[in-house]
C-alpha cells in the first residue's frame, strides 16, 4: 500500500523545453502513488493546440493567466477540471502562466517526464461534459464553511464523476485526524506552514494520500495554513 508522503517545489525534477517552457514533475509521487504531478511555466503568448489527455487533469493557475480555447481568460487563483479524452487548447497572456497540474491516476506513459498528450480524436466513445474551469473570483466569492475546529473549507468543484477540489483553512496548533476516505487525496499548501506528522511543509509542497490512509495535520506557523485540497477516484 502506498504511502502519506510529502515532496516540496525545491525537489521536483526540473526539464526545460523549446520555447520556453519549463517544468518540474515530483518524481518520488510518481513512484509511489501513480499520479503525474507538475508545477509548469509557459511563456507569454504561447499557444497550445487543442489536444487530450487519458486521464483526469487539475490545473490550478498559481501566476499569469490564459485563454481557454472558446472560453474566457482565467486569472491567477483560478481551477481548471479536464475530464480524460476530453479537448482543451489555450493561449497564454502577456505575462505567461505558472500552474500546478495533477493527474491523480498514472498516464498512459512509461516515465514520469513523458507526456500523453493526443492530438487526434480517441477512439471509441468517452464523455464529453467532464470539464469545466472556475474562476478566481468565483472561488473568492464562495464562502468558507467551517468543518471542524480550526478547520474550513472553500469548495471549488465537486462533480459526481471527476475531481473534488476545495480550500482548506487550518487554524488550529492542535492535530486534526481525518477519517480514512476511499479516494486518492492530495494536499498542496498554498500559503503558511502545515505540519504533517513531524515535519512542517510550506508553500508549494504537496503531500499525497492514497484511499483508505488517515494522517493528522494542523497549521504550524503564526497564521492560518492554506491548502488546494484534490480527491480523486481516478478516471480514464
Amino acid at each position: 500500500m502506498s504511502r502519506v508522503l510529502a515532496v516540496s517545489a525545491g525537489d521536483f525534477h526540473g526539464q526545460t523545453f523549446r520555447g520556453g517552457t519549463t517544468r518540474g514533475t515530483a518524481e518520488a509521487i510518481f513512484q509511489e502513488h501513480g499520479a503525474q504531478i507538475n508545477l509548469t511555466r509557459h511563456p507569454p503568448g504561447l499557444v497550445v493546440a487543442p489536444h487530450s489527455h487519458s486521464v483526469d487533469e487539475v490545473l490550478y493557475l498559481l501566476d499569469g493567466d490564459l485563454r481557454v480555447d472558446g472560453g474566457g481568460v482565467m486569472g491567477q487563483g483560478s481551477a481548471l477540471v479536464f475530464g480524460a479524452h476530453n479537448v482543451y487548447g489555450f493561449t497564454v497572456g502577456d505575462k505567461g502562466v505558472r500552474w500546478l497540474a495533477i493527474r491523480p491516476v498514472r498516464p498512459d506513459v512509461g516515465g514520469m517526464d513523458q507526456t500523453d498528450a493526443s492530438y487526434t480524436a480517441a477512439e471509441g466513445e468517452h464523455p464529453r461534459n467532464r470539464s469545466h474551469a472556475v474562476s478566481a473570483e468565483a472561488i473568492e466569492a464562495a464562502p468558507w464553511q467551517p468543518i471542524e475546529n480550526g478547520l474550513a473549507e472553500r469548495p471549488i468543484a465537486d462533480p459526481s464523476d471527476g475531481p473534488r477540489m476545495a480550500l482548506l483553512r487550518v487554524s488550529s496548533r492542535d492535530p486534526i485526524p481525518r477519517v480514512p476516505v476511499q479516494q486518492h487525496r492530495f494536499l498542496f499548501v498554498l500559503e503558511g506552514l502545515l505540519r504533517v506528522g513531524e515535519d512542517e511543509w510550506g508553500p508549494e509542497s504537496i503531500i499525497p494520500a492514497p484511499p483508505g490512509a488517515t494522517f493528522a495535520f494542523s497549521a504550524a506557523g503564526p497564521g492560518p495554513a492554506t491548502c488546494l485540497l484534490v480527491e480523486s477516484d481516478g478516471g480514464r
